[in-house]
């Protein structure tokens, strides 16, 4: 995978719309990305961003109060890429300074899971720290990790604020579309996720924040998938 380690603040987002023609199937597990003129750089200083929305205020730690943190979350696309960012308060961003990407399990990071069915046969996992560091894996239901398998098609960048970080990350439509995880109606199931590390070189002290409740405490769980829909 591809990293860039950068400081800075970055204004965030792409233009969004309301998904008015679907809006059964667009409601609070569902979100919308739509597609920007813009040329975005996946490098930390987010120059080639334009004020908008973000398509998610705010994870929920459902374990811990159930109570809604400030991580505002935007995507959208253009002919080639989807593209996320997360910005992210934290008064506390705790790093692991151990250059393999496992270490990313200690830090503080964002992370999002992308599914090529509902029952998360096959999916693919992005957890990535204040730094920029990157952990990729593809998985099975249920925890069946591979560790060695490389996102190459993943870039990714993070940079430094004053309240906590900010994290921008792409990944190539055609690559999506390939590996069978965008479908043929621009639909893909996702899931959107924050892992806040309480205490340095222990992951068990971590508190876990996510979009949609899944049904226990366990992100790898289909529940905890939603749609997104990408819209010219």
């Amino acid at each position: 995978m591809r990293r860039v380690f950068l400081g800075g603040i970055v204004a965030a987002a792409c233009l969004l719309m309301a998904c008015k023609e679907c809006k059964s199937d667009c409601d609070a597990s569902c979100i919308v990305s739509s597609r920007t003129d813009n040329e975005i750089t996946i490098d930390g200083k987010g120059n080639d961003w334009a004020s908008a929305k973000p398509v998610l205020e705010g994870l929920l730690a459902p374990w811990n109060g159930r109570v809604k943190d400030k991580t505002n979350i935007y995507i959208c696309h253009d002919e080639e890429n989807l593209y996320f960012l997360y910005t992210v308060e934290d008064e506390t961003p705790i790093c692991d300074n151990e250059p393999s990407e496992m270490s990313v399990a200690y830090s503080d990071r964002v992370e999002f899971f992308i599914s090529k069915d509902a029952g998360m046969r096959e999916y693919v996992c992005a957890e990535i720290d204040p730094t920029g560091k990157a952990l990729g894996y593809t998985a099975k239901y249920h925890r069946q990790f591979d560790y060695d398998w490389d996102f190459d098609a993943l870039t990714s960048a993070a940079t430094a604020t004053d309240v906590g970080y900010v994290v921008e990350a792409s990944l190539p439509l055609a690559w999506l579309r390939e590996q069978g995880y965008l479908k043929a109606d621009n639909t893909m199931l996702i899931g959107l996720y924050r892992g806040d590390a309480i205490e340095p070189r222990n992951d068990q002290s971590i508190r876990w924040l996510t979009w949609i409740e899944p049904e226990v405490v366990d992100f790898h769980l289909p529940s905890s998938l939603g749609q997104i829909r990408l819209i010219n």
